[in-house]
């Protein structure tokens, strides 16, 4: 097992105290650090998986329909460490809150978690349409878990290439040269 768990709303936390998120501000490197850690992980010969949270929602639903849902069920809780990526980003219904649930109470004191986030935690009940069991998912990734806030600039807006240029620096070339490619409406 991993000695870490990690929600990424901003946390880290050990198997032993399953549960973490990361969150706050898009861009400051949540993802980032959730994979590294994964990679860590994988470098320790631990069995490690990357999902996006509307990623597991939709296998889980579409195992449920399946009537596969034991078996994927099965291969999430031989898992060291599960990261779910971008927690909160789409509301999910309630069949796929239940499910959701499921797998967080399955790995409760039991394996390493890490979730990435943007979201407070009072505003989860809103994206899991009960407020009941958003409160019940984070009593058990907060029991055993750390919070890591990142709180920075966003490193994409600080580099995209269409943001201004600052006092002295060059702006970025936008226009499409005569006779490109471009110009004749070719890629």
């Amino acid at each position: 097992m991993v000695d870490y768990y990690t929600p990424i709303q901003g946390w880290l936390v050990p198997p032993s105290e399953a549960g973490n998120e990361t969150a706050r501000g898009v861009g400051t490197g949540k993802t980032h650090m959730a994979i590294a850690l994964g990679i860590a992980a994988c470098e320790k010969g631990l069995s490690v998986r990357f999902l996006t949270v509307t990623e597991l929602v939709l296998k889980l639903t579409e195992a449920y329909k399946q009537g596969t849902l034991e078996r994927l069920i099965r291969e999430l809780k031989q898992l060291d460490l599960l990261i779910l990526d971008e927690w909160g980003y789409v509301p999910v219904d309630r069949e796929g809150s239940q499910l959701l649930f499921r797998i967080i109470a399955d790995s409760y004191e039991s394996k390493s978690l890490i979730l990435t986030t943007n979201l407070e935690f009072s505003k989860w009940g809103g994206i899991f349409t009960d407020e009941q069991m958003a409160a019940a998912m984070i009593d058990r990734l907060v029991h055993h878990g750390h919070l890591l806030l990142f709180e920075a600039k966003s490193y994409r807006m600080m580099h995209a290439l269409m943001r201004q240029p600052g006092p002295g620096k060059l702006k970025p070339k936008t226009t499409v040269e005569a006779g490109s490619r471009l110009e004749q409406g070719g890629a």
